[in-house]
């Protein structure tokens, strides 16, 4: 209920009880879905810090919805960069829900300079839920781009098309490589049999 009160008294408030040790990080876990629901950016800076020293304290899925709200209060924010980059990091984390957590709030952010980030997850991974979402959040922020013309937005889609084309041929012409390579060892041995 602190979370729907931006008064300084319920910042303080949620402020203190972010450091406080407990449980499986549940008070401060509590404590970060307060911060999303007053949308209170003076709490931002405390909620990178936070986030960025105690990832292993946290639950994968608390930790998935501290980089949210950390998105939602820096969306607005002048300089993205430092929150733009440390989730950027957060791709590469091992649990999934983090990853996907990470995927949402780069999305969330807007910042259109997370598109070659997530556009390199988004190929590693192939295909799934994953790399579906990364490709949502792509979309999300192209769509939401502020004073793109059309015709850049055309481009950009276009631009990550050829891309996904490009390494299907890659991957083509490595299997028609290996495919090659297989035929004339065969041939090989085939012709030192015939002169034996």
């Amino acid at each position: 209920a602190l979370g729907k009160h931006s008064a300084p008294d319920a910042r303080r408030r949620i402020e203190s009880v972010l450091d406080r040790p407990s449980f499986a990080n549940e008070i401060a876990g509590a404590a970060i879905k307060a911060m999303g629901d007053s949308g209170d950016t003076a709490l931002r800076g405390k909620l990178l810090s936070v986030l960025q020293q105690d990832r292993q304290d946290f639950g994968d899925r608390d930790y998935a919805q501290g980089l949210q709200v950390l998105a939602k209060l820096w969306r607005n924010a002048d300089d993205q960069q430092t929150v733009r980059a440390f989730l950027e990091k957060c791709l590469r984390d091992p649990a999934r829900h983090v990853r996907s957590g990470a995927i949402e709030a780069l999305g969330e952010l807007g910042d259109p300079q997370a598109i070659p980030a997530l556009e390199s997850f988004a190929s590693r991974e192939g295909s799934g839920r994953d790399a579906t979402a990364a490709q949502r959040a792509i979309k999300k922020l192209q769509d939401d781009a502020p004073f793109v013309p059309r015709e850049v937005r055309e481009l950009r889609k276009l631009v990550s098309e050829l891309r996904k084309e490009h390494q299907e041929i890659r991957k083509e012409l490595d299997t028609l490589k290996d495919k090659a390579k297989d035929e004339a060892e065969t041939r090989e041995v085939a012709t030192k049999a015939d002169a034996s």
